[in-house]
């Protein structure tokens, strides 16, 4: 088909068609150009999922505790530089959960505190923090739906769905038509995570169309300056909407790391609706 022949059909098509054809091109585009920089998403072993369904209510509690336990759930060893000598052996294991449990621990704790009953999570990757976080909420009340949405399918994370009818994987762009559909059938939010586009643009289109829909908003890489656009729109929202919302902020470092790299890694925010 020679290319005026193409944009012949292309303008006989209603627009509404035309536009639904560019936007599940550019969907496409932004999932190969995904995989070629980060690569496939990998399996994840479900099993360590139990020491959080056993775990004493006191201990997922107490973020010391449950910065002990996070580790033998399996980390992400994508990055290995990135992590402390301590935790190595943690590495490529389990639900290779990409979190520092000195932050994350605190995080899920202040979580066990809002009675929270359905979580969205935007930039799952591997699944093993989405798994994590509905596998934690669930142990302090119900939850009633979980989506945990990626640009690439998650194969550990489509079987953990799969064990749950709660929950939802969903393989699409936050930009997508499909996901702001979603977020309208699904509204009111309780908790959502953004952790997926880490532009500054990115981030903040996906704060936008969660902000009238979330009760809490978690941000994931406030302090990894190795993309400074996250942080940039969280410090837009901790100085400059203290009206709507209370801030807290989880980005304690491990010294051996900050001495090796020279700068902060990871860190999460919660943006709490006043």
């Amino acid at each position: 088909m020679t290319s005026a022949w193409r944009s012949a059909v292309k303008s006989a098509l209603p627009r509404p068609v035309r536009e639904a054809v560019v936007r599940r091109r550019a969907d496409a585009r932004r999932a190969r150009e995904h995989v070629e920089l980060y690569g496939a998403n990998r399996d994840i072993d479900l099993e360590p999922l139990a020491l959080l369904r056993d775990a004493p209510l006191e201990d997922l509690r107490d973020p010391e505790r449950l910065a002990e336990l996070l580790p033998r759930l399996g980390l992400n060893d994508e990055a290995d530089e990135t992590w402390p000598e301590a935790l190595r052996p943690s590495l490529g294991r389990g639900l290779l959960h990409w979190q520092y449990p000195v932050q994350f621990a605190p995080y899920l704790a202040e979580l066990s505190k809002h009675g929270i009953g359905n979580y969205l999570e935007i930039g799952t990757r591997h699944g093993g923090t989405f798994a994590i976080t509905v596998e934690y909420l669930r142990r302090f009340g119900t939850i009633d739906w979980a989506v945990g949405l990626d640009l690439m399918p998650a194969p550990g994370l489509a079987r953990y769905a799969a064990q749950h009818r709660e929950v939802e994987h969903v393989t699409a762009d936050s930009r997508s038509a499909t996901f702001r559909k979603i977020v309208e059938q699904r509204a009111p939010i309780d908790l959502a995570l953004i952790d997926g586009d880490h532009s500054e643009i990115g981030c903040r289109a996906d704060f936008e169309l969660l902000a009238p829909h979330a009760r809490i908003l978690a941000f994931h890489d406030i302090a990894n300056e190795m993309v400074p656009g996250v942080g940039a729109v969280w410090r837009e929202i901790r100085d400059g909407m203290a009206d709507r919302y209370t801030c807290l902020e989880f980005i304690d470092q491990y010294p051996d790391v900050h001495a090796r790299t020279g700068q902060g890694l990871l860190g999460l925010g919660l943006a709490i609706r006043r």
